[in-house]
């Protein structure tokens, strides 16, 4: 007999068997969201179990390691979860405050306290247990509500799709241009290069100095470099008025190209031989702490090792909704076109590259 058998055992024996039975099935069978932040009183009345015995049995439950017994702290206006302590000991005596009601509240034990109890990792691993790993309305439901509001799946949906618009994040930025001119139209661009970038020169300039260039994260940052003279020519559709009024236009070149590929063309194009070093995102970020404060292109902040955990490529929705260079009719020039007619002076002999026959 395995040891959770063994305490599936001892709970059948300490507790009334028929929530004994209950709460073995449910933690054998139940789905994640089940098993997290379960109310007694709530699971009493599902499974038509009587309350105090309901009670008595997750209490021993929690005893035997089974669930981990936690006291919710609920928002009086929303009932989401505000915090999660321990013990009652544990509340703060200030306001808990709700960021989706932009409300602080005085803690009642009585009126904003439950009792709430979830399986053990070591028992069953959930999502709930790695919250910051589940899609949005997922962590809402499960961590944020989870017991302190009741969602079946048809409202849930419902919900969801009624305000998933107002769920999607807009850059700080964005948001305040949005804010002040609904009408305006937002260029976001991939990362742009052109003459005078601080992209691909300032690796055609590191690769002058030193022997080895980093890839960050192996170079297996997707990007799609967009040449500026095809973001000047967006900008000024916009300006004609030739672009949708609030919209957001995603602008990229014609092709997507790792880091490692992008480093490999300016190689080529400055004709220079360098190692391609593998640098750990960890091990950048701990360097960037100290090169933030470096001159020129030996300068890396903490800010563009975060930028490059993520790709940087036109999503598959705005390509849909022609909110693209194409959709704009601007056909963009590669980078491989372009980076030869200013990057030449990288080159040991500058413009007078020596030909082979």
């Amino acid at each position: 007999m395995s040891d959770i058998e063994a305490q599936f055992s001892l709970l059948q024996q300490s507790a009334d068997p028929a929530v004994a039975d209950a709460i073995v099935r449910l933690i054998k069978d139940g789905k994640d969201h089940e098993l997290n932040r379960i109310n007694a009183l709530d699971f009493s009345r599902r499974t038509g179990l009587d309350e105090e015995r309901t009670i008595s049995g997750f209490l021993q439950a929690s005893k035997l390691g089974l669930f981990d017994l936690g006291w919710n702290v609920l928002c009086p206006g929303c009932s989401g979860v505000l915090d999660v302590h321990d013990t009652l000991k544990a509340l703060r005596p200030e306001d808990y405050h709700c960021g989706l009601c932009a409300c602080g509240y005085e803690c009642s034990v009585d009126e904003q306290v439950e009792v709430a109890f979830t399986v053990t990792p070591r028992i069953r691993r959930i999502a709930a247990h790695d919250p910051h790993s589940l899609p949005l309305w997922e962590y809402f439901k499960q961590v944020f509500w989870s017991s302190g509001i009741d969602l079946n799946e048809d409202s849930f949906a419902s919900l969801t799709d009624e305000v998933t618009l107002d769920a999607l994040e807009l850059p700080a930025g964005e948001k305040a241009v949005l804010g002040a001119l609904p009408s305006a139209t937002i260029m976001r661009p991939s990362v742009v290069f052109g003459p005078e970038d601080q992209f691909t020169n300032r690796f055609a300039s590191l690769a002058r100095m030193s022997p080895a260039l980093p890839l960050i994260g192996g170079g297996a940052t997707k990007m799609q470099p967009v040449y500026v003279g095809d973001v000047a020519n967006a900008v000024a559709d916009a300006v004609d008025g030739k672009t949708k009024a609030g919209a957001t236009y995603e602008l990229g070149g014609p092709e997507v190209l790792d880091m490692r590929e992008i480093m490999e063309i300016i190689l080529a194009t400055i004709d220079r031989r360098r190692m391609l070093v593998s640098l750990p995102f960890g091990m950048a970020k701990l360097q960037a702490l100290l090169l933030q404060f470096a001159p020129g292109a030996l300068k890396l902040t903490p800010d563009q090792v975060a930028l490059l955990r993520s790709d940087n490529v036109v999503s598959e929705a705005a390509k849909a909704a022609g909110l693209t260079l194409d959709g704009m009719g601007i056909a963009g020039d590669s980078l491989e076109a372009i980076v030869p007619q200013y990057l030449w002076r990288f080159r040991k002999t500058g413009q007078f590259q020596k030909k082979n026959a």
